[in-house]
Order: structure tokens, then C-alpha cells, then sequence
């Protein structure tokens, strides 16, 4: 299923639901102390930021959450001007590394598990100060 506009999220039938969702994020977010609050400078470079909502769905199709998730808009950002970019990835397999798994799993007869690690993206750390706008509907 597609991003959900915020604003007919939060004007929806399902509105208590998705702030719900927001709160959770932001909860979590604290929580990690992923951010520090600093006052804007003129030579700062700042990148936007926004709220991605999304439902999640069961094996059945059916909705069965509604997710919120903060995003920096990093794609204004110059490699080697903003960060280095020797030193970002995202820490996820390739498919052919997941191809592989899966293959010798079925020769060997072998069961398969997958989780989810919900906020493995707030774990990271970044030797480069990055100065995110705060994004709209959130007060701090």
C-alpha cells in the first residue's frame, strides 16, 4: 500500500489511530535520544524532514497497523560537501545474498526465520553533524 497523505490521515475516520502512530514514533525516537535540540545558525545547511504514513498488512491483506515514520530529506545534500560518502549504507542484505540463503536453506532442508529489528535506523551513528528543520505538526 501507497504513503497516506497526512492530512486526510488526520481529518480521517482513522484519525485517532494515526496520531496514535505519530505519538509511537516520536515516543521512540526520544527515547533512542537520536536528536538534540540546538538553535539555528546562519551557516547552517539544513535538510527538511517529514512524517511518512503508511499501513501495514497481515498475511490476509488486511490492515492490521498504522505506521509512522520520521524521514530526514537528505536528497539535497552534496556527497563530500554535507558527508562522506564512503561512509553511509544502509545496513541491509542484497538480494542475491538472500537468493543465496535461501538456496542452500532448500538443499540442506533447512527452516528460515526472519524479524524485525523496529528501530535499527535510530542505532546508527554519524560522524558528521547533520542539522534537520523540525518537521510540520511537530512541536517540541
Amino acid at each position: 500500500m501507497g504513503e497516506i497523505p497526512m492530512e486526510s490521515a488526520l481529518k480521517g475516520k482513522s484519525s485517532q489511530y494515526w496520531l496514535k502512530a505519530l505519538a509511537s514514533e516520536v515516543k521512540s525516537i526520544l527515547k533512542h535520544d537520536t536528536f538534540d535540540l540546538v538553535k539555528r545558525t546562519e551557516n547552517m545547511d539544513l535538510i527538511g524532514s517529514r512524517f511518512i504514513l503508511r499501513n501495514k498488512c497481515g498475511s490476509d491483506g488486511k490492515i492490521k497497523l498504522k505506521k509512522a515514520r520520521l524521514v530526514a530529506q537528505g536528497f539535497g545534500q552534496i556527497p563530500e560537501v554535507n558527508y562522506c560518502q564512503n561512509q553511509t549504507f544502509s545496513p541491509v542484505a542484497r538480494m542475491s545474498s538472500i537468493r543465496m540463503i535461501s538456496s542452500l536453506a532448500a538443499k540442506f532442508k533447512a527452516k528460515l526465520y526472519q524479524f524485525d529489528i523496529t528501530t535499527a535506523y535510530l542505532n546508527g551513528i554519524l560522524e558528521d553533524e547533520v542539522y534537520m528543520n523540525i518537521p510540520k505538526y511537530l512541536r517540541l
